[in-house]
């Protein structure tokens, strides 16, 4: 339905719908634009008046010219009858003879090149049914040939489980091997860490084995000066016993004028 047709028709406007259709002969005078919509308004209560008769309606269409159409169009603005109006559509096709013509032309071109236009439609529809069809196809048969090349493979190392039990038992045997180099390295690392403690308590040993030795030497001349002090207060003694107290509060005093007395009794020997 057209636009305007559709608008008067859903507002019940009846005047606006008698305009468009007194005119649209003189727009379109073959009515093929105007027919279906006529058609749905005829239904419309109110759209058409009784038939008065005014202008005579003939039958004889080399009556039908200009002065007559336009007539008609005055009667039917006054009394809106269907078989006026009716009648007019066939006057129209007379009167607009040359106009239905060229509108006729202008249509079949449209509708060949319509025709045209739904046919390479068609055609690219089927190029591309076709193209979808073929690509469909290439991705049935690349799956199928992965599927195929899949299977071959899981042939070839078992069954999925087996592939991921064989995964798992290469995970655990990395593992192991893993473990094994860090306990190794561990070894190793106690290893010299423990040769270190040793040198280094060897080298602690020695330095206390020279201290000692050094201790024993020491207390070993105290020793032998505590000896040869005895014997020289024993050799005093003997000679000389009132000196015992001297010697005893003057060791070194003692010491050096005995040795000194002994020296001069050799002298004088």
């Amino acid at each position: 339905m057209l636009t305007e047709v559709k608008r008067c028709a859903d507002s019940k406007d009846i005047k606006g719908l008698r305009y468009i259709f007194a005119d649209c002969l003189d727009v379109d005078p073959t009515f093929a634009k105007y027919e279906s919509d006529y058609e749905y308004c005829k239904g419309i209560p109110g759209m058409f008046d009784s038939y008065t008769e005014m202008t005579a309606l003939t039958m004889d269409e080399s009556e039908w010219d200009m002065q007559y159409w336009d007539n008609l169009k005055a009667d039917l603005m006054k009394n809106f009858a269907a078989r006026r109006f009716e009648h007019m559509v066939k006057v129209a096709r007379v009167v607009y003879a040359d106009k239905v013509a060229r509108l006729l032309d202008e249509r079949e071109i449209q509708e060949r090149r319509i025709a045209e236009k739904q046919r390479e439609l068609e055609r690219h529809n089927q190029k591309v049914t076709l193209e979808q069809t073929e690509q469909k196809k290439r991705v049935e048969e690349a799956r199928r040939a992965e599927a195929e090349k899949q299977n071959r493979r899981t042939d070839g190392e078992g069954s999925p489980q087996e592939i991921q039990e064989k995964r798992i038992a290469e995970k655990q045997r990395e593992l192991e091997r893993h473990n094994q180099k860090v306990t190794l390295e561990q070894m190793e690392q106690k290893k010299r860490v423990e040769e270190a403690r040793r040198a280094n308590a060897e080298k602690q040993n020695r330095r206390m084995d020279g201290e000692g030795s050094k201790k024993g030497k020491g207390i070993g001349l105290i020793i032998v000066a505590a000896v040869l002090f005895i014997i020289l207060i024993i050799v005093v003694l003997k000679f000389n016993p009132r000196e015992i107290g001297m010697h005893i509060m003057l060791p070194g005093q003692w010491m050096q004028r005995s040795l000194g007395g002994m020296a001069f009794g050799r002298f004088i020997v």
